[in-house]
């Protein structure tokens, strides 16, 4: 299938369906390729700002929601994890990841328990569920 060969505006929507129903992706997903390739790019900071708000250089949570059409809570995600990473990824290199990651699967697992525990303990009386036997 060929792209059709008009304005822009056409394009645009021709290779965000196309790429949407390649991928399985949502809106929010395009969205947020778009924005991050905009960041990556090498327009000039005017077209930047333009495209992503008056703030985009501070961070991705900084970017305009109503230009970018990401939500915050995602690029908030996005930044957390990244934050996380980083960290991760010093201690490594300090030679601290092993003692690190085994304190962290420590406590992954005590909250894990402490929220099934709360669920369960707060349950009603309901039909059971395939999954509640895995709980």
């Amino acid at each position: 299938m060929s792209p059709p060969h008009c304005t822009s505006t056409e394009l645009i929507v021709f290779y965000s369906t196309t790429f949407r129903a390649s991928f399985d992706l949502s809106m929010t997903d395009v969205s947020e390729i778009a924005r991050n390739s905009v960041l990556q790019s090498g327009f000039e900071d005017e077209l930047k700002k333009q495209w992503l708000g008056e703030d985009y250089q501070r961070g991705i949570t900084f970017c305009d929601e109503v230009k970018t059409h990401v939500p915050l809570i995602r690029a908030k995600f996005r930044a957390e994890h990244l934050a996380l990473e980083h960290m991760l990824f010093n201690l490594i290199g300090a030679g601290k990841g092993d003692a690190v990651l085994k304190e962290m699967m420590v406590h992954f697992g005590l909250a894990r328990d402490a929220h099934r525990n709360i669920l369960l303990q707060n349950l009603p009386d309901i039909t059971p569920f395939p999954e509640q036997n895995q709980l």
